[in-house]
């Protein structure tokens, strides 16, 4: 094991500087991308004024919850601040949420809750005042619910054990667990489909199809070294090429999923990304499929400039094929692609399988070669 990574340091030191930037580029650029849409999407976001006249649990909760849609961009100010910014336009429209909102909500009371401003250049009036009161309607819901529930236990003459904050605290933790109304639309005759993709924006989907691109110039090295002079030498030796090669493929494999944990724990942190043993899991395989792939691909090539088009090829029909949704609406698109299992946790895919025994049949076939000619 020593010798074999001090001689991958061998090889290795006289690129260092080329390795490194293909090793840390995804990670980099993921970064910087994810900051850059960030800056786009809040420049193009709506923005709305909100004015609470009286904070309250309830009142603070709306403006919380309307500032976690991704189209709008929330200022609280005070009335007289967020009507000027009206008038000058810097605002779309401006909502003023009145005194007594929570006394009147948990009656049942939806009326004049809310008073709206805009102006004659408000382009998304309508769409949030729409959303606002869907979030409204949600809050009552809760209180009506928490009411009914009130109701049946004294109808039943059964001892309150529970209070109604208690009752609302418990839908709301309903409504985070389970997807509660879920509506879909389709053409008739097309059949429904359903995905948990990645966002096309999220960290995890970009660092993605860059890490799989740059796959391709890390295994640069299998060519360097197996059409060298040196690889001669393995004639007069107890090892072949080809069990040289394997061997140092599983070291980059097992390095590289190492670097991809660091990284996703630094996007948990960074951006909320999920993480977990199953995760964990789809991550080295979906490693283990770049890299056999990559390996592969450099065994049936001889020059780099053709590995690295080829490269740059797959990685440009991934994306394609991905964006446009073909994985989504063809099963078998979503068992040929290969960024499938990290993207959506889909383990039927054909690649690990596939890889697994070309690599089989390569080792095989090479040994066999090998004792031939000794």
């Amino acid at each position: 094991m020593k010798q074999m990574l001090y001689m991958r340091w061998l090889h290795m030191k006289r690129q260092l500087y080329s390795i490194l930037f293909w090793l840390f580029i995804p990670f980099i650029a993921t970064v910087v991308l994810v900051q850059l849409l960030d800056v786009v999407k809040d420049d193009t976001s709506i923005p709305v004024g909100f004015v609470i006249k009286e904070e309250t649990p309830l009142t603070l909760e709306l403006a919380k919850k309307l500032e976690e849609e991704s189209f709008f961009t929330i200022h609280l100010l005070d009335e007289k601040e967020a009507l000027n910014q009206l008038e000058k336009h810097e605002l779309d429209s401006v909502f003023i949420v009145r005194e007594g909102y929570d006394e009147k909500l948990e009656k049942g009371n939806r009326h004049k809750l809310i008073h709206g401003y805009e102006s004659d250049m408000s382009f998304a009036y309508v769409s949030t005042i729409e959303t606002i009161q869907s979030l409204v309607q949600q809050q009552a819901s809760r209180y009506k619910a928490a009411n009914e529930v009130a109701k049946l236990y004294r109808q039943f003459d059964i001892p309150i054990d529970v209070t109604e904050e208690e009752l609302i605290e418990r839908s709301k933790e309903i409504e985070a667990e389970r997807t509660l109304l879920h509506t879909s639309m389709k053409y008739r005759g097309d059949e429904q489909h359903t995905s948990n993709a990645a966002s096309f924006f999220s960290p995890t989907f970009i660092w993605v199809f860059i890490s799989f691109l740059t796959t391709f110039f890390l295994f640069d090295w299998v060519i360097k070294e197996k059409n060298a002079h040196v690889a001669t030498r393995f004639l007069f030796t107890k090892k072949s090429v080809t069990t040289y090669l394997l061997e140092h493929f599983i070291l980059y494999t097992v390095g590289l999923f190492m670097i991809d944990v660091i990284v996703f724990f630094i996007f948990h942190f960074l951006y909320n990304e999920q993480i977990s043993w199953t995760f964990f899991l789809t991550l080295f395989l979906c490693r283990y499929v770049w890299n056999s792939s990559a390996f592969l691909i450099s065994m049936w090539i001889k020059r780099p400039f053709i590995f690295y088009l080829t490269g740059l090829s797959i990685t440009f029909v991934a994306i394609v094929t991905y964006v446009i949704g073909i994985t989504a609406q063809s099963t078998w698109f979503t068992f040929l692609h290969p960024m499938e299992i990290l993207l959506q946790g889909n383990y039927m895919n054909v690649w690990p399988i596939l890889n697994s025994v070309l690599l089989i049949i390569i080792f095989i076939r090479k040994e066999d070669s090998y004792v031939a000619r000794t």
